[in-house]
């Protein structure tokens, strides 16, 4: 006998066979019209919008539309369906713009159907009348939940006695579903977006809402707050994919602070987790969530903020934003609690915004960081001191020097097993011996970086490794290697939304386009690249230490072979290009 039911029916025999929802692909936008229509849940969605308005059709303007419209209803067919009728009415961007409440859009199914069937809402709304009352009131804490949760976060959020036995009930029941058996705390489980919308209007109408939102961000501030040595000693990986994994729990906990006007919550969680964005590269988001909630705590003066002034600060830095006004009020917030702790931090902080215009200035603040470090014993600011000023010699061009404080750096982390630690400083390590033109030196040294950068998951830092190291392999004529670098190195940096990584990335791609005397296109990149740093006179390049050097290095390879006049047009119009024009023209097989 074949059985369909909404759960199972724990008989003698039975065989269970979950359907799954439409399979979607994960790029669209990759992928052609024929490949698209392949895909079921398109396929599903084409030929019900056709049925209801015979003219619709999957075409180039549409079609990563369609696709974000089935996915944003899970793949669910009868969703599917549902939105499909609509096609007469509503254009594929008008109903993804309905969809952020799906249950209110999907209405008016086929009149021969049961009632149950003709709106999403019915559907679920019958099996949650069915369920029993501890289940009922655990279904609907669950929709706190953004993107899945494992067992103790139900525990912690529902407060229903014997949460797993009710939570297995649910899966049976087809109302939550199993994504993860191997997660950090064992089972992880998910709601799909509709259902989950229909709980939190039944967790809204019993007035359970605002309680279940508070537990639900304390428990996943107590996360960050746990995470946080473990992050900031560089060793714990796992942690580091735990919080990602967490990553939409944690925008909705933020979420919910800041609505409520929790400030000192909301300092909390993102002092305690900015490192983890910085690791994961999640640079623009993670500067929005540290803004918020600074302007929200204004007035708040605890070594909370502190933390958060210094991410604001740091993941600034890795933009190649100003991050002085918040170093400055970090380290007055600090003097002024008697803070000490943070000051090494705080003293690198200004010393690296000031570095290329004041490098002596720099160094002092530096120095500075190493003496309280080493007074604190706190070794780990010792190695960032360390490397602080091992790179400041680098860009002054003392390399010696440059290396007695990077390999004292790298011996600390080593010892402290600090994972990105190590990686960072032979990083730097390789850049000292690129500087120097010793190509197979750097070379080893920035290939044992990124191992490490991609065992250990610092992801923030793969594109700048990826881009030296093409710089290292370059000279050694592995051309297509070092373009496969940089081609990686350019797209992690523009998913990062660094500007910063894309103009020092544009400059490693003009030197390729010297090595095949193109000239001109390397002008425009050199360009289009110092435009990115505000800078629009190739001599100013010079005052740019770190990154300018570079492109300054690359102006100077193709300026040779072109008279003035081409050379100051080919810099105009690079200057005046669109950083996606710029990306265009540099990926552009030579």
């Amino acid at each position: 006998m074949l059985i369909t039911s909404r759960e199972v029916l724990n008989l003698y025999g039975e065989h269970c066979f979950e359907v799954p929802l439409l399979p979607l692909p994960e790029r669209a936008h990759q992928l052609s019209l024929a490949q698209l229509r392949e895909w079921p849940a398109v396929r599903l969605f084409v030929e019900r919008a056709q049925a209801a308005y015979p003219e619709f059709a999957l075409m180039e303007d549409n079609a990563t539309t369609v696709v974000e419209v089935c996915r944003r209803l899970d793949g669910l067919p009868l969703a599917i369906e549902l939105a499909a009728a609509h096609a007469r009415l509503f254009a594929p961007t008008v109903m993804l713009a309905q969809l952020v409440h799906p249950l209110k859009f999907l209405r008016g199914g086929p009149q021969d159907k049961p009632a149950r069937h003709r709106t999403l809402w019915n559907t679920i709304d019958w099996s949650y009348r069915l369920l029993d009352e501890t289940e009922q009131v655990l279904f609907r804490h669950l929709s706190v939940f953004a993107n899945g949760w494992e067992t103790a976060a139900a525990a912690a959020v529902s407060q229903v006695p014997e949460v797993e036995a009710g939570l297995e009930a649910l899966v049976r029941k087809s109302l939550i579903r199993v994504v993860s058996t191997d997660g950090a705390l064992g089972v992880r489980f998910q709601m799909l977006h509709t259902v989950r919308e229909y709980a939190a209007e039944q967790l809204k109408a019993g007035g359970e809402s605002e309680a279940a939102r508070r537990r639900h961000a304390m428990y996943y501030l107590a996360l960050v707050e746990e995470a946080e040595p473990h992050a900031k000693a560089g060793r714990q990986s796992a942690w580091v994919a735990r919080i990602e994994q967490e990553h939409d729990n944690l925008r909705a906990a933020l979420s919910w602070m800041l609505e409520q006007g929790e400030a000192e919550l909301a300092l909390r969680l993102v002092g305690s987790v900015w490192r983890i964005w910085q690791v994961l590269n999640i640079l623009s988001e993670g500067r929005r969530w540290l803004e918020q909630a600074l302007h929200l705590g204004q007035y708040v003066r605890t070594p909370d903020r502190i933390k958060a002034l210094l991410g604001a600060g740091w993941l600034a830095i890795c933009q190649g934003s100003d991050a002085r006004a918040a170093f400055e009020e970090g380290l007055a917030l600090a003097l002024d609690l008697g803070a000490r702790r943070f000051l090494p931090s705080l003293l690198q902080g200004i010393g690296n915004v000031t570095k290329d215009n004041n490098p002596e200035f720099a160094r002092t603040q530096f120095q500075e960081s190493l003496r309280i470090a080493r007074e604190l014993g706190d070794d780990e600011e010792v190695g960032w001191a360390l490397d602080h000023l091992g790179r400041l010699e680098l860009d002054c061009g003392h390399y010696a020097q440059a290396r007695v404080f990077l390999e004292e750096s790298l011996a600390i982390f080593r010892r402290l097993q600090h994972h990105w630690g190590v990686t960072y400083v032979l990083d730097h390590l390789g850049r000292v011996m690129l500087a120097q033109e010793q190509w197979k030196e750097a070379q080893a040294l920035l290939e044992e970086a990124l191992l490490g950068m991609e065992t250990f998951g610092v992801r923030m830092h793969v594109p700048w490794t990826l881009e030296a190291l093409a710089r290292a392999i370059l000279p050694q004529g592995d051309r297509q290697r070092a373009r496969n670098l940089l081609a990686r190195a350019l797209r992690l940096h523009r998913e990062a939304e660094n500007p910063l990584g894309i103009a020092l990335t544009l400059s490693g791609l003009a030197m390729l386009a010297i090595e095949s005397a193109d000239y001109e296109r390397a002008v425009k990149l050199c360009g289009a690249a110092s435009a990115m740093l505000n800078v629009t006179d190739p001599a100013q390049l010079s005052a740019v230490y770190s990154y300018g050097q570079w492109i300054l290095n690359s102006v100077a390879a193709a300026r040779p072979p072109l008279d003035e006049e081409a050379f100051i047009a080919a810099w105009r119009g690079g200057q005046a290009m669109t950083p996606e024009k710029a990306i265009t023209l540099a990926m552009t097989t030579e």
